[in-house]
């Protein structure tokens, strides 16, 4: 009966030990769990929603994950919280393509961010190559970011894109008649605004920006009474320089 008692007891032991090895065998092969805040950024976190994409496509949902990448503010596990989510946020405005950013740390334990992209109003190729946003601020032109807006080409300083040359290409661009038929606006030198046209070889010289809308506003009144039934392909220049004159050449 001792006997039975050691052996039952060295069994015992054994099973103990086996239990024991296996359990640090298991455990050692789990990742533990990563409390430290500089934790590895998980992209799966992140939920990107572009949200006028349709319209425009300047950055991609991989731009907007390699740019949080590039400056270490990726979320990963130990930072989805408000301050976080403001630390992209005023991150993501630095980017030149991005108008709009608002973050939210979501119920589901990711983070959601909405973009939306900036809008350009002019493209201006000259001595610099850009854009014009709708808020008058110069845009970077990229390989994607073709979009169909009015050129302006010519000796065209920042000051002068983003000031009097935004109000007129905008009034050019809203005016229903003007838009139709203006291809470039070109400034060939101080006061000497040219007007390219769709149709034709021509070019309408409008000198000076100033009383723009009264020189333009003649040239459709001449357009529509005559031009519409002669065509002015038949001309090179017109020349709105003159004051209360239209000269056709």
């Amino acid at each position: 009966m001792e006997m039975w008692k050691k052996i039952t007891l060295a069994v015992s032991a054994s099973l103990v030990l086996c239990y024991l090895a296996l359990s640090t065998v298991f455990l050692s092969g789990q990742r533990p769990q990563n409390t430290d805040e500089g934790a590895e950024p998980d992209k799966a976190l992140l939920k990107v929603v572009i949200q006028d994409e349709d319209e425009r496509r300047f950055i991609s949902e991989k731009e907007v994950n390699d740019y949080l990448t590039q400056h270490q503010i990726l979320p990963n596990q130990n930072n989805l919280s408000a301050d976080r989510c403001h630390e992209i946020e005023l991150r993501m405005m630095e980017h030149p393509m991005i108008r709009e950013a608002a973050c939210f740390p979501m119920s589901n334990g990711s983070t959601q961010i909405r973009l939306t992209q900036r809008e350009p109003k002019m493209r201006v190729m000259g001595q610099e190559n850009f854009f014009v946003d709708s808020e008058r601020q110069i845009m970077p032109v990229r390989n994607t970011t073709a979009t169909d807006v009015p050129l302006v080409t010519g000796r065209v300083s920042r000051t002068m894109a983003a000031n009097e040359l935004f109000d007129f290409v905008q009034w050019i661009d809203q005016h229903e008649f003007w838009s139709a038929q203006i291809a470039q606006i070109d400034v060939a030198g101080p006061n000497r605004i040219e007007l390219i046209p769709r149709v034709g070889d021509g070019v309408i010289l409008l000198g000076s920006l100033d009383d723009y809308q009264q020189k333009l506003k003649k040239l459709e009144t001449l357009y529509t009474r005559c031009f519409s039934r002669i065509g002015w392909k038949n001309y090179k220049e017109i020349d709105l320089r003159y004051h209360g004159q239209i000269v056709c050449r």
